[in-house]
């Protein structure tokens, strides 16, 4: 727990941007406890925090307000559209103010996210909270709070302030990562809670999880996954990032499309007892993963490092990270990252999109030895071309090996754009394309195509690898 300011919250200036409700002031909310927390879109923790932000919420629903406060780090965060993506694409219901010039931020003393102001049913401040973690000790405090304003006759019992733009409809829901087999592309549909199964031409062949969140086994419609996120095929495995469920599914394409946990527990790992049997082993957000003979290779986002799962022995290991959230090279295992996310697997080693860093990371075979291919640290972002050691990312999320070509594709998500590094040359350039890009993240090679996630339009792209050409494809039942 935080100190607490010294003053008391009368209530919130009133021009304050709010994307997805109405502007209102803190005398609506009292009689009910309240907790503001602060966040950015770009933070794993916050979008961790938000399981137990809910549980709150579910289990104080008459008596708890929340409101969130998304501060920006990067560049894109600024713009209220991009906020209310992310509300969207996160499930929020609750009142989010954009906070886009810092005025909230400063005027509590906030210092990192995510942090949480609870406040009691007459909007003073009771408690501050900084990080994950706190969620008993919060629980306990709203009772008391409620008890106090039951004993006061002031307490109120009627529904929390409810906010809600919705996205348009669509058939994908926030898509995120592909995989390409022999004649077949595997994409997660993220918020749908699924991955489907489609044709070149865009037609859904399969469906792999029910739709409804949940973390349970069974055959292809039957299992229950939470936003899954990053895919690999290995054999005749398809291997799914349950990032939601922080944990590894596994479909077996040939065996009647049965769906079964290879890693996790379904419970968030913040820090890992290592080595581990991989079934044993809770773990945060894995988001980017990579199969090469037996092994495979995943991103744990939440707890910045990358770890290697031994399929045949069932044991996992960590590869590279020390599970400080910096930028740091070296050996692997004393390296840094911060909220690692796509990761490729190319001729001497590993390439990694080190999100929260904005940089390219690569991470050599056999000494498995780290360095940063681009980036300069934490708050160092741009969007520069050219030689890598002077060039800038914003917040990349995909990435790909392409052997035929030498290059390493990029999805430089903040920066609307696709971005190839090449490994001869040791530069970076854009990919021109006549097409707007929201949000690009994952993208795989097949059938002569880049194909290309572009996440915030809930689309599939492909580009034509011989003419240049870049079209939405219809997926579709």
């Amino acid at each position: 727990m935080a100190a607490l300011p010294d003053f008391f919250l009368t209530d919130l200036p009133a021009d304050l941007e709010y994307v997805n409700h109405a502007p209102f002031q803190l005398n609506e909310t009292r009689g009910r406890a309240t907790l503001i927390y602060f966040w950015a879109s770009s933070s794993i923790y916050c979008q961790q925090l938000l399981e137990d932000i809910r549980s709150l919420e579910s289990k104080f629903l008459d008596g708890l307000n929340v409101i969130g406060v998304h501060t920006p780090k990067f560049t894109a965060e600024h713009e209220s559209a991009h906020v209310l993506k992310v509300v969207n694409r996160w499930h929020i219901k609750h009142p989010v103010i954009n906070d886009r010039e810092w005025r909230l931020w400063r005027m509590f003393n906030v210092q990192a996210w995510p942090t949480l102001l609870l406040l009691d049913a007459e909007s003073k401040i009771s408690r501050v909270y900084f990080g994950e973690g706190h969620k008993l000790e919060i629980e306990s405090r709203i009772q008391q709070l409620l008890s106090e304003a039951q004993s006061k006759g002031i307490r109120r019992s009627d529904l929390p302030i409810h906010a809600k733009k919705p996205e348009p409809k669509s058939y994908l829901s926030f898509p995120s990562y592909i995989a390409a087999g022999v004649e077949r592309l595997y994409l997660s549909d993220t918020t749908n809670n699924r991955v489907l199964e489609i044709s070149f031409e865009g037609r859904v062949t399969r469906i792999f999880g029910s739709g409804n969140a949940g973390f349970w086994d069974g055959r292809a419609h039957e299992a229950g996954m939470r936003e899954p996120t990053g895919l690999c095929l290995g054999k005749d495995e398809l291997f799914i990032c349950d990032t939601g469920n922080h944990a590894i599914r596994r479909v077996r394409l040939s065996a009647n499309d049965q769906i079964d946990t290879v890693a996790g527990t379904g419970r968030l790992g913040l820090h890992i007892n290592e080595p581990s049997p991989s079934r044993a082993l809770s773990f945060a957000s894995p988001i980017g993963c990579v199969w090469s003979q037996d092994r495979l290779f995943v991103t744990l986002a939440g707890n910045h490092q990358v770890w290697m799962f031994d399929l045949i022995r069932n044991q996992a290991a960590r590869v590279a990270g020390n599970g400080m959230d910096a930028l740091a090279d070296g050996n692997a295992t004393s390296s840094s990252f911060s909220k690692p996310s796509g990761i490729a697997i190319a001729r001497d080693g590993l390439y990694i999109a080190d999100t929260n860093n904005s940089a390219l990371r690569h991470i050599s075979f056999p000494d498995f030895q780290v360095r940063t291919v681009i980036g300069d640290g934490t708050f160092e972002f741009g969007d520069t071309d050219g030689a890598a050691s002077l060039a800038r990312l914003q917040h990349p999320g995909g990435i790909l090996f392409d052997a035929q070509r030498n290059v390493v594709w990029l999805a430089d998500s903040f920066n609307q754009k696709i971005k190839v590094f090449s490994i001869a040359k040791n530069e970076i350039k854009t990919l021109n394309v006549s097409y707007k890009l929201q949000e690009p993240t994952g993208m795989t090679i097949a059938d002569n195509a880049l194909w290309l996630v572009n996440q915030n339009a809930h689309e599939l792209l492909r580009l034509d690898l011989k003419t240049g050409k870049l079209g939405r494809v219809n997926v579709s039942e």
